[in-house]
């Protein structure tokens, strides 16, 4: 009774946002305990809200050592991509944001798609970026993030100076997303890539 007391006191202590007694608490569950990996995973995410990225990275990495449940690996490593994104290291973010598509093809995979395109457009890797979006846009066409997908698919189009590409790519926000926050600059950004071919006078 002792281990699950501890586990519950934790939960109230999280849910008031005081992480730091909620971790107290967490760390007082035995590891053999019924408890014990439930505890784990809360005291991974007091670390990631205390933005203490470092220690959230190694208890979401002995997370997915110890855990056999598909929907905890599968959060665990999308928080460890969240986590390097935080430190700014782009390379380990993008390798677990695709780990997290791969292990669990459907669930947050639109949001790692994103997210690993966003790490791999600061790697500077263009090509591996359009990729991600891509693979977001066919497969996750009611996501929350298709409209941010195909507006930043034109960026790095631009960036990657397939300005015919990224035509196309604006114009599909300005036929199909009117409603969205990216359709006034879906038509600047045109405007600026017949600018950048030398056509301005479209």
């Amino acid at each position: 009774l002792f281990y699950q007391a501890s586990y519950w006191i934790g939960e109230s202590f999280f849910n008031l946002r005081n992480f730091n007694k909620a971790l107290e608490f967490y760390s007082k569950v035995n590891n053999t305990h019924n408890y014990s990996l439930k505890a784990a995973y809360a005291e991974a995410y007091c670390y990631w809200n205390l933005e203490d990225y470092y220690n959230a990275i190694i208890k979401f990495k002995i997370l997915i050592k110890q855990n056999t449940f598909t929907q905890f690996i599968h959060d665990s490593f999308v928080r460890l991509g969240d986590c390097y994104f935080k430190l700014m290291n782009y390379q380990s973010a993008s390798q677990f944001y695709d780990q997290a598509i791969n292990h669990h093809s459907g669930y947050q995979s639109d949001y790692s798609a994103y997210k690993k395109s966003t790490s791999l457009v600061l790697l500077n890797d263009y090509h591996g970026a359009i990729k991600s979006l891509n693979y977001l846009i066919n497969n996750f066409s009611t996501s929350n993030y298709i409209d941010n997908a195909i507006f930043d698919l034109g960026n790095v189009y631009i960036l990657s100076k397939n300005y015919d590409y990224a035509l196309n790519t604006f114009n599909i926000i300005i036929e199909e997303f009117s409603d969205s926050e990216y359709y006034s600059l879906a038509h600047l950004k045109v405007g600026l890539v017949y600018y950048m071919q030398n056509n301005d006078v479209k």
